[in-house]
């Protein structure tokens, strides 16, 4: 008795819902916009009429009998004016401790050398670019001084 009830029950609301949704379908079809502006027609007017006769001729056309001149571009191109590679010297150390990369780091500060660092845990690589012999055998100097067991490994790059 009960399920039937319910079943009654849910039967009226849904059918409730359907009336409901047909209902603002129907609103929603029956309702018009209207806009207070005028819409220009995109169809052409009567007063204008396009010639496209060159169309038609052009297909016709013969070639001619003459060419116009071409101007001619002279480039010079000098290579001593490309940027040369320039020499990247990467010192690697496979383990620093806190101290050591302290040092590390004021060297290459006090040596004004332009230098990036990757240091991952133990793991150290700093990559100095655009440095000389000289300042090459100062950092090996200045490492040994500090006990830094180090490999030196130099490549060139082009940045052109």
């Amino acid at each position: 008795m009960t399920k039937t009830l319910y079943y009654g029950i849910g039967g009226l609301l849904l059918l409730g819902v359907v009336v409901a949704l047909f209902l603002l379908y129907k609103g929603i079809n029956d309702s018009q916009s209207t806009t207070l502006y005028e819409v220009t027609s995109l169809q052409p007017q009567d007063g204008q009429k396009r010639d496209f006769g060159w169309l038609k001729t052009l297909g016709e056309a013969k070639p001619l009998s003459f060419s116009y001149p071409v101007d001619e571009l002279n480039i010079k191109i000098s290579l001593s004016d490309l940027p040369q590679p320039k020499k990247i010297v990467q010192v690697i150390a496979d383990t620093v401790d806190s101290y050591q990369y302290f040092c590390i780091i004021q060297i290459l500060n006090q040596m004004r050398v332009d230098y990036s660092i990757l240091r991952q845990e133990k793991d150290f690589v700093a990559n100095i670019s655009d440095i000389d012999e000289s300042t090459v055998q100062e950092l090996q100097q200045n490492l040994n001084y500090y006990q830094i067991k180090y490999q030196l490994n130099t490549f060139y790059t082009k940045d052109y």
